[in-house]
């Protein structure tokens, strides 16, 4: 059973290892855009989430220039959405294999989160050495605010089910 169960673990870390590496491609690739090409990007996006509201924009307007709508909706989100993968993608790497020791899975939630922070503040100076992009770490404490609940969360689910198993097998 034991032996079962650690194959299970292994099996969901290589999936995290490979999901963390595709979201941290994809991070890259955003990242290496200069400020021109990000913006596009957004604007085509915002286009189309203010299409599917059906939110006019004036003929003589961007979507970044919608005040409030573009600031901090579409790139925020971004940053929120692929940071939630990512720590999803991190926990599943880690937390699976914590022993079943008093607080092992805390560290492992917390090297989970350390590393989430890690890949956020690089992702920021990788933008610093990319044209007419700035570092910023604002933009770190939204990728924080996306990669914790993920850590958070998963670390809460696998403690209820380390919970639950150890309930069933008494």
């Amino acid at each position: 059973m034991h032996d079962r169960s650690f194959r299970r673990a292994r099996r969901l870390a290589a999936a995290g290892c490979a999901v963390t590496l595709i979201v941290l491609t994809a991070v890259f690739l955003f990242s290496a855009q200069t400020g021109e090409a990000s913006f596009q990007m957004s604007d085509k996006i915002g286009e189309i989430i203010l299409d599917f509201a059906g939110i006019q924009v004036p003929p003589d307007k961007t979507p970044s220039e919608v005040p409030l709508f573009f600031a901090f909706t579409v790139r925020n989100c971004a940053h929120l959405f692929l940071y939630f993968l990512l720590g999803v993608a991190v926990s599943c790497l880690f937390l699976p294999l914590a022993p079943r020791k008093p607080h092992a899975l805390l560290r492992a939630v917390l090297l989970a989160a350390a590393l989430c922070l890690v890949c956020a503040l690089l992702d920021e100076l990788h933008q610093g050495f990319t044209g007419g992009r700035t570092p910023s770490l604002r933009d770190a404490a939204i990728d924080a605010c996306g990669f914790l609940p993920a850590v958070l969360m998963c670390g809460g689910v696998m403690y209820r089910l380390r919970q639950n198993t150890r309930r069933f097998l008494q």
